[in-house]
């Protein structure tokens, strides 16, 4: 299958796919009179292109799933710090402000880095520690 995101980012292949698709429709609709005609064409195809076809930039990027995967983290510390015994509660809230500032920070910036993630990690594992039966 032809990777059509891939074909009209370069130029020269996207004008050879002018060409071919021109040379398609040359019985449904009537010939480009002119080099800007074509260039008008040309672009609409483009932007139709972009618009319609998924791309790369479409899909989930690592910034994305290491946002997701640090929301998700300190959406378990908060539920976690709910569990702590109360000998661990002073712990638990200490980490649950922390955590809670790192995850206003990832969703501010839309990205985590793996610092980040780890650090919940651990704070995570911490409380996890301090929840008896």
């Amino acid at each position: 299958m032809v990777d059509f995101a891939k074909l009209l980012a370069d130029e020269k292949a996207a004008k050879a796919l002018h060409e071919k698709v021109g040379h398609f429709l040359q019985g449904e609709v009537p010939k480009l009179p002119s080099a800007y005609s074509k260039a008008q064409f040309f672009r609409l195809l483009k932007e139709s292109a972009e618009k319609n076809i998924p791309n790369e930039t479409q899909t989930p990027s690592r910034q994305d799933m290491d946002a997701e995967e640090a929301i998700s983290l300190v959406d378990e510390i908060r539920e976690t710090a709910d569990q702590v015994c109360d000998e661990g509660r002073e712990f638990a809230d200490s980490v649950l402000e922390k955590s809670l500032s790192i995850g206003q920070s990832v969703e501010r910036t839309g990205r985590a880095t793996q610092g980040q993630i780890t650090a919940l990690e651990n704070m995570l594992e911490g409380l996890q520690a301090w929840v008896h039966d």
